[in-house]
Parts: C-alpha cells; structure tokens; sequence
C-alpha cells in the first residue's frame, strides 16, 4: 500500500510485512509461512488440473484446501470438461 504494507491479495487487514523493514527474499518467505496457497501450481487445483488453460489462466480466483485437496474459492467461468465459457455475471 501507499505505507509500504505488504498484504495478501483480497487480505488488506492481513499485513506480512513492509517493504522497508524486510528484504525481498525475507518477504517471500513471510507470504509461504501466512498462505501456502500462494505456492500451489494450478497443477494440483482439482478444478484446474485438467484444464488445457492452466498455464496461462490469469484468474485471481482463490485457492482453498479443503478435504485434502486444493479446489477454487469461486466457480471458474470455464468447464474443461464441456469446454464451454459461461459469463458468470448474468447468472
């Protein structure tokens, strides 16, 4: 932020640090320790493992773990099983 606040992507009142107290490999390992979800490849997204987008997907859709698998926070706008696109908005 404006300050030098280095928070979480959708976490602003979650501060990991600040760009002048820490160093940028210190502050890399400050955002593994407070959300592993930012390491996790879109390999290992049950939602997005399939997906013939995955490597080049610029979703800001968030990770969750839950029940031993990392799946979407949010449903995907895209079903790489259908391979249809669906605009979410105007459900």
């Amino acid at each position: 932020d404006y300050d030098g606040f280095v928070s979480l992507l959708g976490f602003k009142n979650q501060v990991v640090g600040t760009i002048a107290g820490q160093s940028k490999s210190e502050l890399i390992k400050l955002f593994q320790q407070k959300a592993p979800e930012w390491t996790i490849s879109k390999d290992e997204i049950e939602d997005c493992k399939e997906c013939e987008f995955r490597y080049m997907c610029c979703s800001d859709n968030f990770p969750i773990h839950e029940k031993e698998k990392w799946n979407l926070r949010d449903k995907c706008n895209y079903d790489p099983i259908t391979n249809v696109w669906t605009n979410l908005s105007h459900e």
